[in-house]
């Protein structure tokens, strides 16, 4: 009798080191297992996500073909050029304001016929040009 192992099973029963080794191998195992059933939660609600996420980019794509398809027809492009590109049409006016630019002007009054008889032209000028 030098070893555990030569002793019978029935009188001394199971030895302890043996119940604590199978203590430990079936922690692991069940961590192990744990471990692998929360990663395959997350894998399967990945999935969704990305099933969703699919959907979406497919109703998108439809969505911008119908844009793109829409975007194309002479209607459009007439609006397109008239509103962003500034097509002036047969009988308008185009008018640019420049931000910061309007500023009150001093009204400009023509000499009177009398007052353009007396005064030479290179005077005109000069006041037209300088304001004088």
């Amino acid at each position: 009798m030098d070893s555990i192992l030569d002793l019978p099973i029935g009188k001394y029963g199971f030895p302890r080191l043996w119940l604590f080794v199978l203590i430990i191998i079936g922690s692991l195992i069940l961590g192990d297992l744990n471990s692998r059933m929360a990663d395959a939660r997350h894998l399967e609600q990945d999935a969704n996500f990305l099933q969703e996420e699919v959907a979406r980019l497919r109703e998108r794509i439809a969505q911008l073909k119908l844009d793109i398809a829409s975007a194309n027809t002479p209607e459009n492009i007439e609006r397109w050029a008239h509103e962003d590109a500034k097509l002036v049409r047969e009988g308008e006016h185009l008018v640019v304001l420049i931000p910061g630019a309007v500023q009150e002007q001093e009204v400009l009054t023509l000499p009177s016929s009398r007052e353009n008889s007396s005064s030479s032209k290179i005077e005109i000028w000069l006041e037209f040009l300088f304001g004088k």
